[in-house]
Formats: C-alpha cells, structure tokens, sequence
C-alpha cells in the first residue's frame, strides 16, 4: 500500500485539512482548476472513501461534470499525500485495509487463522466501508461471529450507519438473532418514600 509500518493515524480535523491544504498545492502547481476554499470538499472525499470507490470510479459517481473532474483529482492526490508522508485517517485506514484485503486474499485468510472469534459491538452504527472491511476479513463463512446491535439506535445514522446494513448482516450470514428486551445495565427506577 506504500506505507511504512510505522505510519501515523491522523485523528485532528485540521491535521486532515492541511494533507488536503498540500494536496490542492500539488494540483494547482500542475495548472488544474482547484483553488484553497476547495478544503470544503474534504467531506465528500471521506464519503467516496466510506463507500469504498474506486480513484478511477470517482467521477462516474457524480452528476456535476466539473465538480467530477475536481473531485477525481483531489481524491487520488489526497490518498497520495498521505500515503507518500506515511500518513492515514479514519476514512483511508478503512478503505486501504479493505483493498489490500482484496489484492491480497492470502492476507485475509491469515487473518482468519489467526483471530478464529470475531466480535463486533455497536454494529448499528457501522458504516459500508467497516461492513465491507469485516466481510473482506470473514470470508462467506465465519465460524465464530458474534455482533452486538440496537435496533433502536440505528435511527441515529451517523457515521454513514443504514438500517439495511442489520439486514444486509443477517443475510449474508444466516445469523441467528436473540432479543434481549430488558436493560439490566440500569438500576430499577428507585420507589422510595421521598419526605
């Protein structure tokens, strides 16, 4: 993937602009029609990431023919900036992960003899880049996967998180679901005589 093992996980929203901030440079030194209020699309680039498009994909994702052109160039010189300084975020980490898994299917395979039980918590609020990472990770047949979800807080759908990625989850898995409709995190509300 061009990384070092030791790479830096960049976690600071301005930390990411500024990969952004070098990434429009680079572009507008080589005469392309970017310029620096241009960060604002930063956004959109995490979006292509979290839906794990392809550099050379991006364009036919959208309509605006001059936003496409602009968006295909900063996505693929973003990626490189990062890369060429040893360098990830959240959105990069998941989508170089899930294509590496894909280039290199023995990686996940070793992956799998590895870590034979796999657990996830809050699955509600995955997003399709993690749910692709895990499938890439699994294979078609795990043997010990357990996921922890509420269905009530899928509503939140933050983070790129969907109601069908529960569906998704139960079909392409045949998981078996148990209900647990009783909170025994929380203490019974208190029926004390209050004076």
């Amino acid at each position: 993937m061009g990384l070092k093992p030791d790479f830096t996980i960049l976690n600071q929203p301005a930390d990411r602009e500024e990969v952004l901030k070098d990434a429009i440079r680079h572009l507008e030194e080589k005469g392309l029609n970017v310029q620096p209020s241009d960060i604002k699309l930063l956004p959109l680039l995490d979006n292509l990431m979290e839906k794990l498009i392809p550099e050379k994909e991006v364009a036919s994702h959208i309509r605006d023919q001059e936003l496409a052109v602009k968006l295909s160039a900063l996505y693929k010189e973003y990626r490189r900036q990062l890369t060429s300084n040893n360098r990830l975020d959240f959105p990069s980490l998941l989508a170089f992960t899930h294509e590496l898994l894909l280039a290199k299917p023995s990686i996940a395979k070793q992956l799998r003899t590895i870590y034979t039980h796999v657990c996830v918590d809050e699955f509600q609020d995955t997003n399709l880049a993690q749910y692709r990472l895990l499938r890439a990770v699994l294979g078609d047949t795990p043997k010990d996967l357990f996921v922890v979800a509420d269905d009530d807080q899928i509503i939140y759908q933050w983070n790129g998180a969907s109601p069908e990625r529960l569906q998704e989850l139960r079909d392409d898995y045949k998981m078996h679901v148990i209900q647990l409709p009783v909170n025994y995190r929380c203490p019974p509300q208190c029926h004390c005589n209050r004076q």
